[in-house]
């Protein structure tokens, strides 16, 4: 009889800490709730603007100068040896008719 006390005190011990840890736990989640409601404002809001940014076409032919400027500049980089080379002949030519007169 005495055992099964003893058992029963053991489990009954083991439950009310189970049950301390388990409310613990709960007061954590229950004060990091706040924070994740936050966040999750925050993030609705951040969403919701860039999905009008990307929806928004008022800047689009800003946009599209920008790109063209960039093809541009990177067909400069790519043939610039054969750009220089023509700009240089053209110069000469310039140069020679001036002399010419």
């Amino acid at each position: 009889m005495k055992d099964k006390k003893g058992e029963m005190l053991s489990y009954i011990e083991t439950y009310d800490t189970q049950v301390k840890e388990m409310k613990k736990k709960e007061k954590t989640q229950i004060k990091n709730r706040g924070n994740n409601r936050k966040f999750n404002v925050w993030g609705k809001q951040m969403k919701q603007k860039a999905a009008n940014f990307w929806k928004d076409e008022s800047g689009m032919g800003v946009i599209e100068v920008v790109l063209i400027i960039l093809v541009l500049v990177g067909l400069a980089l790519i043939f610039k040896t054969q750009i220089t080379n023509i700009a240089n002949s053209i110069f000469e030519s310039i140069t020679n008719q001036v002399n010419s007169f």
